[in-house]
């Protein structure tokens, strides 16, 4: 082959690497260039498609209809997750299970085929770099066996901060929008692929002072519950937002450090001080409103309520005074329970900002929830000794617990809460503070079981059977993607 042949076909040859290589930089850069200017566009149009407010929808189908929720801002029995079904003065009842024991197979087991609880309680820590979602996952799979309804308390604590002790280094605004973003697709989550729905219980007992990333600081706690709040009714329509405040009893809690320094209560120019100081004086003092400064949907220094981010309000309210000689809770006139929920307390009869009820469920329009209760039986104190035996099952813990889970029942029947939908009662043994007549190393065992006890079980059962405005279910329930609830 000639010299200039061989010049031609190599000139060929490179000619055709180039013009390969020309095109494929130029589809590598007209791909790059889509690439772009979709993220541009995605950046300033972060919605591809907005479903029509205010009816957000479930991720299982986002153009579906089906899952737009028609509830109505003023009848409560249509708010999420109230059952059809439920007449006015019949109330669900659910379990708080000590997970790490308790399943709720075992204790609907435990009870007769026509009382299977709707609703299990169960507690979340969550910081800015954990969320046990995996757990989450494995509790929906249990409550999805029993056809009940999850309400998942999530706290925002940080168990490594905490143990290494620096307990009062995190706080609530630590956690980002993104992690906020991504407990709210794991709600979302839940809900499709399990169809269990959830009272989601965020930041409970606010108005405490035994949760130093958000005690008393509302603040910084309204300001994540309404983020939450925003990421959650953006995905889903089975998870409902639940605000739960403790009952007012000790309230402002005053004289921890810790809570003291995280909320800035030190100072009086400090917003939270100004916000908890709702009667104007420069004092935190139990004349204060212990619910309103807490409450997301409200502003406190206009008085001016803001867009709905709460579906249902709830307290915490449990039989904590101890009567002197026996050493157990006390048991109460039928009408304790109702007197604390509307703030009829004989300790502040003028005060007018403790009703709780009337203030938020009926003024709100919100389903009402005893998101956490019950009564605790001492085995460890009985009579006026203090006994190493743990005395199991005896014949006095049956008043003690009666005593209350009847107040709740008569708050159904009485016809002054109709907005009262769901009781949760305190299924665990805890071993809490100390019991001044003994000492302050001294902690009582309170045992608040009453699946599995015989005795406690026999009476509970009873007492439902008497009293049937107190729903539970055959384990049939049926739910959908819109909120609403079908006991059976």
């Amino acid at each position: 082959m000639s010299t200039s042949r061989r010049n031609c076909c190599a000139a060929l040859f490179w000619l055709k690497v180039t013009l390969a290589a020309t095109l494929a930089f130029s589809g590598l850069g007209y791909e790059a260039l889509l690439v772009y200017y979709r993220r541009e566009w995605a950046l300033g149009n972060p919605d591809i498609w907005v479903p029509p407010p205010p009816k957000p929808v479930i991720a299982a189908n986002l153009h579906s209809s089906v899952c737009w929720h028609n509830g109505s801002v003023t009848d409560v029995s249509k708010a999420k997750l109230v059952p059809s079904n439920l007449n006015n003065g019949e109330i669900l009842f659910g379990f708080s299970l000590n997970w790490q024991i308790d399943r709720p197979a075992w204790l609907a087991g435990n009870l007769t085929a026509n009382t299977q609880p709707v609703i299990y309680n169960t507690f979340f820590s969550l910081s800015n770099t954990f969320f046990d979602n995996n757990t989450l996952h494995w509790q929906a799979q249990l409550a999805q066996e029993q056809h009940a309804m999850l309400e998942v308390t999530v706290f925002p604590w940080d168990y490594v901060l905490d143990y290494n002790g620096t307990k009062g280094t995190f706080v609530i605004e630590d956690i980002s929008d993104q992690m906020l973003s991504d407990v709210a697709y794991a709600f979302a989550y839940i809900n499709k692929m399990y169809g269990v729905p959830v009272l989601l219980r965020y930041g409970h007992e606010m108005n405490g002072n035994w949760l130093p990333p958000y005690a008393m600081r509302p603040k910084q706690y309204k300001a994540s519950f309404r983020k939450l709040a925003g990421y959650i009714h953006n995905l889903t329509n089975m998870t409902a937002m639940l605000w739960s405040p403790n009952i007012y009893s000790g309230y402002p809690h005053n004289g921890s450090p810790i809570i003291n320094q995280t909320a800035g209560l030190n100072d009086v120019t400090s917003e939270n001080f100004r916000q908890l100081d709702t009667n104007h004086d420069g004092l935190l003092t139990e004349l204060d409103d212990p619910y309103l400064p807490y409450y997301p949907d409200y502003d406190i220094f206009t008085g001016q309520n803001l867009s709905t981010t709460v579906d249902w309000v709830g307290l915490s309210i449990y039989n904590k005074n101890t009567n002197s000689t026996t050493n157990q809770a006390v048991i109460y006139n039928p009408d304790y329970l109702s007197n604390m929920i509307m703030g009829n307390d004989p300790i502040y009869p003028t005060q007018g900002n403790l009703n709780f009820y009337t203030r938020f469920s009926e003024k709100f329009n919100k389903p009402f929830i005893l998101s956490e209760t019950g009564a605790p039986y001492s085995t460890n104190l009985v009579g006026t000794a203090v006994n190493d035996q743990i005395h199991e099952d005896a014949a006095d813990e049956v008043p003690v617990k009666s005593n209350w889970w009847n107040m709740i029942f008569d708050l159904a029947n009485s016809g002054k809460f109709p907005n009262f939908k769901a009781a949760i009662w305190f299924e665990e043994k805890k071993s809490e503070g100390s019991n001044f007549n003994y000492g302050d190393n001294f902690h009582t065992e309170n045992d608040y079981l009453i699946v599995g006890k015989p005795n406690v079980q026999a009476a509970f059962l009873a007492d439902v059977k008497a009293n049937p405005q107190v729903l539970f279910s055959t384990g049939q329930s049926n739910f959908t993607c819109d909120g609403s609830v079908l006991v059976q």
